[in-house]
């Protein structure tokens, strides 16, 4: 019998993990810039997680085994962290952010970035200069409204377009999909009866 896996309990301790999960992978990869734990296949961040959920769950199993976490539920937080490792980690969330800002900040240095601006949408980019200069020179808090509400716009718009890729990649693999994928990718050959590819096709 299957053990139902997404739980208040796993869910929670999967909300609890993923700051310090987060915090490890933007440590590593932008001020450490060494380890980059999301560029491998196995993101050695969330197997380290893991493994210590797992030995203090035999350890809570030993002493009160109704508490301990299922199989399914564990891997309900490995989940959560895998996921939220790959939206922080490199090439996503680490690279979005400065090409948010970065066009509009060097474009008075870097004199090509002028004959692109006018094809940029303005909703799409950080364009402010006093909420440019707080995010790349610091020393003031980003929370202050003409530090942050600048930012408010392209980050909900990119957001939106981050959770329309992962809506159609989670889409795109359903029944439907599958039956349209082999009826135009395959062709039947009325001579032999078997399944060949369009580029295969004779006669």
């Amino acid at each position: 019998m299957l053990t139902v896996g997404v739980t208040l309990r796993s869910i929670v301790i999967g909300l609890i993990l993923i700051p310090v999960n987060c915090f490890w992978v933007v440590i590593a990869e932008i001020m450490w810039y060494s380890g980059e734990p999301t560029t491998i296949s196995l993101f050695y961040n969330v197997i380290f997680i893991l493994t210590l959920l797992i030995l203090g769950n035999l350890a809570v199993r030993r002493f009160k085994p109704a508490w301990a976490l299922t199989p399914p539920e564990i891997l309900v937080v490995y989940t959560m962290l895998a996921i939220a490792s790959a939206l922080c980690g490199h090439d996503m969330l680490e690279i979005l952010v400065p090409i948010l800002s970065h066009l509009y900040r060097y474009a008075p240095i870097e004199g090509r970035f002028r004959e692109i601006l006018p094809y940029i949408p303005d909703w799409l980019v950080v364009k402010d200069p006093a909420a440019l200069q707080s995010a790349y020179i610091g020393q003031e808090s980003m929370y202050r409204a003409e530090n942050l509400v600048p930012w408010l716009g392209p980050l909900a718009w990119w957001s939106r377009r981050s959770r329309n890729s992962r809506w159609s990649c989670r889409c795109r693999r359903g029944p439907r999909f599958v039956r349209r994928k082999a009826r135009f990718r395959c062709i039947r050959s009325t001579r032999t009866g078997s399944v060949l590819p369009p580029y295969r096709r004779t006669g």
